[in-house]
């Protein structure tokens, strides 16, 4: 077996091609274009393993190469942050060192689709999200320019267009007049980016199968089971419910060392997309009421946990509840009132073979 690390930028990326005994066979550096990649991989005979860091580029790279070895691994680079720390780091040192980390086993890998549609539906909906993040960066901008002028906002009043008029004249100088007139202009264009792109992503969410099953677990919106479908990509990347919520930042990690070992506590990584999707669907199955997850928070403060724990062990039922919908195929069907699991029996993984 023979381990290739790529160091991939915009314009150049460098090869390194190390055996089994560790022992370098082959670098250099090439232009970044799909027939270098190809050519550059390609040429290497045998059986073969790539590996490259998680970047903009990855999913082009990681489709792009797929056909041509016999596994492609995007890796993690949070846990190979050593490597851009060394000072004397070139683009092959880094290329060589992903490869023998790829041999040593030592590579934590991050998914990515094979699919184009899949891929260019994720790339909606994480536009989508950037688009809701800039409406409210928007608005802060706003609330900010009246508080340094004393005018302070506690409604959404300040943003409605028929309101504009009384909030300028709140403010002592045409050059104030002129800057939120700017910051209006830049939330209404935010404001309309948004609505286009939810319209189209409710479109083609609806196209996908599992995400209109999605949709009838309380809690779950369109938005909501869109960015889970996205994101997590394929049911049987998870082999627990606990590495799901791990990777959805409501799980519990705990760090052993010796005899000592930490207090457990949630985890401070996993995907933040996921984790707002978690919390506030738990959010919204408890306030709605009548549904199972409601039941099932009511039964823990019945019980005197904390109300962010329950609300949090709300959050992983939820999260379990779609994992294993989509693992088995079935709609949700709300389990009977005093059932302590709100969630479908969840089968056994499927094997490799």
């Amino acid at each position: 077996m023979l381990y290739i690390g790529l160091d991939v930028h915009a314009l150049t990326f460098a090869m390194a091609v190390v055996n089994g005994r560790g022992k370098i066979m082959f670098e250099g550096n090439w232009s970044t274009s799909c027939e270098s990649l190809r050519e550059a991989v390609g040429a290497v005979g045998g059986r073969k393993r790539v590996v490259f860091e998680e970047s903009t580029l990855a999913s082009w790279v990681y489709r792009v190469l797929k056909p041509y070895a016999d596994e492609v691994v995007v890796a993690e680079p949070w846990h190979n942050r050593l490597i851009g720390k060394d000072e004397k780091l070139d683009d092959r040192e880094a290329a060589r060192k992903l490869a023998g980390l790829l041999r040593g086993g030592q590579i934590h890998p991050v998914h990515h689709t094979d699919e184009l549609e899949r891929q260019v539906f994720k790339e909606l909906v994480l536009m989508h999200h950037d688009a809701v993040a800039e409406t409210t960066r928007c608005r802060n901008r706003l609330k900010a320019k009246f508080a340094q002028h004393g005018v302070r906002c506690f409604n959404r009043e300040l943003y409605r267009a028929e309101s504009r008029e009384a909030w300028r004249s709140q403010l002592p100088s045409a050059g104030s007049h002129a800057q939120v007139d700017w910051l209006w202009e830049a939330l209404d264009q935010a404001q309309e980016r948004r609505a286009q792109l939810r319209a189209r992503l409710l479109r083609q969410a609806r196209t996908f199968e599992p995400i209109r099953r999605f949709v009838a677990v309380p809690g779950i919106g369109w938005v909501r089971a869109a960015t889970f479908y996205a994101i997590v990509d394929t049911p049987h990347r998870f082999a627990s419910r606990s590495k799901l919520w791990t990777y959805c930042g409501i799980g519990v990690v705990q760090r052993r060392s010796g005899e000592k070992s930490e207090p457990p506590h949630l985890t401070r990584r996993g995907n933040p997309r996921l984790k707002n999707v978690a919390k506030g669907a738990a959010v919204t199955a408890i306030g709605a009421g009548d549904n199972a997850f409601a039941a099932q928070y009511e039964r823990l403060m019945a019980d005197r946990l904390a109300p962010e724990k329950a609300r949090l062990t709300v959050a992983r039922s939820i999260v379990s509840t779609l994992w294993a919908l989509w693992r088995e195929g079935t709609a949700y069907h709300p389990r009977q009132e005093g059932d302590p699991l709100p969630w479908p029996t969840v089968p056994p993984r499927r094997s490799a073979a």
